[in-house]
């Protein structure tokens, strides 16, 4: 009879290990899949800043060429 009870409590104790790791496992991703996701959204925003930026230089250069 104590066995028993010493085994199901042990199995207990390690399915809420288990549980709690899992649980640890999947905020880390989630995590780790923000900051990628942040990463990727500031690269293209930034990519795209640069371009408007390029665009606007050379709008600037056709215009002061128009004039010259």
């Amino acid at each position: 009879m104590g066995k028993g009870a010493f085994a199901s409590t042990l199995s207990i104790i390690i399915i809420i290990i288990i549980i709690i790791i899992i649980i640890n496992l999947s905020i880390i991703i989630n995590i780790i899949n923000t900051t990628i996701i942040i990463i990727i959204l500031t690269i293209i925003i930034l990519s795209i800043i640069i371009i408007i930026i390029i665009i606007i230089i050379i709008i600037i250069i056709i215009i002061i060429g128009c004039l010259a």
